[in-house]
């Protein structure tokens, strides 16, 4: 995955992004059947600088592959929205785009990245996503919060002071 997004371009602000990330959610919500984000979600979120972007583009064809949107509020990042196509999925350009979100967010000064709710029983393939990407959960509530082996020890040393 990562040597493949290596040799896509990664976009993190321009002009055509509202238009990339309005066609990734387009195939995500015809896919998913559910409706689709307006562009003001986008361009609210492009023009903010609480959000942060991270896009790949296909270089040959110059279509998007996959899309990731997060915040970070000083050691805590957040993952709000992603939308990849089955080509980027099966070359795990998604998992990539996302680990590479989360490395900026680190380097950036956050010390936590929560992938939020697993939404068991309303979108498997979600849930199923998020533990490929951590093998531990924190219940929240009503929520599992998946969690790095890193982020579960900060917590629970948090909770020990």
């Amino acid at each position: 995955g990562l040597k493949d997004l290596n040799n896509q371009s990664i976009i993190r602000k321009g002009t055509d992004l509202v238009d990339n990330f309005m066609y990734l959610d387009s195939y995500k919500a015809k896919k998913l059947s559910i409706p689709c984000f307006s562009r003001d979600f986008f361009e609210d979120r492009i023009a903010s600088d609480y959000y942060n972007m991270v896009l790949a583009v296909d270089n040959g064809s110059r279509l998007p592959l996959s899309s990731i949107i997060y915040t970070r509020n000083k050691e805590l990042a957040t993952f709000h929205y992603n939308s990849s196509t089955d080509d980027a999925k099966k070359r795990f350009i998604n998992k990539s785009l996302l680990y590479t979100a989360m490395q900026e967010a680190r380097m950036s000064g956050a010390r936590y990245f929560v992938l939020g709710n697993g939404y068991d029983g309303v979108s498997s393939s979600v849930t199923r996503f998020k533990r490929s990407l951590s093998t531990n959960e924190t219940p929240c509530g009503l929520y599992m919060i998946p969690l790095s082996l890193k982020g579960k020890l900060g917590l629970m040393l948090k909770i020990l002071n």
